[in-house]
């Protein structure tokens, strides 16, 4: 099926099971994934929870600094799992290399290897 179809599939929510795959280094994610405003698609689990909401909005929205988020995140995160909402298939390692000319801000929130973050890089 094409994507098209399959997201008007999930957003019947009659299916059963839905297999996802996706390439992403940040713990946004799980709320694309099981945001409960967004039911069908792209949350084809089809997740509403009132607990799970709660932290979700905390992560996302009340964290005051970075570390905050991250352990913000952690608590969603490991009460998602809690739940057996899903489970990993397959985790492959991933290995970035970098020579030692590459200087991030030290300053800079995103510390992502890929997507917009690469453009604060800079080459000595």
């Amino acid at each position: 099926m094409d994507p098209s179809s399959i997201r008007a599939y999930y957003k019947k929510g009659e299916h059963q099971l839905a297999v996802r795959s996706y390439d992403w280094e940040n713990a946004d994610i799980l709320e694309w994934f099981l945001n409960s405003t967004r039911m069908g698609y792209p949350n084809a689990a089809m997740w509403h929870d009132n607990e799970s909401d709660y932290l979700m909005q905390k992560a996302m929205t009340r964290s005051r600094t970075q570390e905050e988020r991250v352990e913000n995140f952690k608590e969603y995160h490991t009460y998602l799992l809690q739940q057996y909402l899903w489970a990993p298939f397959y985790l492959p390692a991933k290995i970035f290399a970098v020579g030692n000319r590459l200087v991030y801000p030290k300053d800079a929130l995103d510390r992502r290897f890929m997507g917009i973050g690469v453009l604060d890089w800079d080459l000595k």
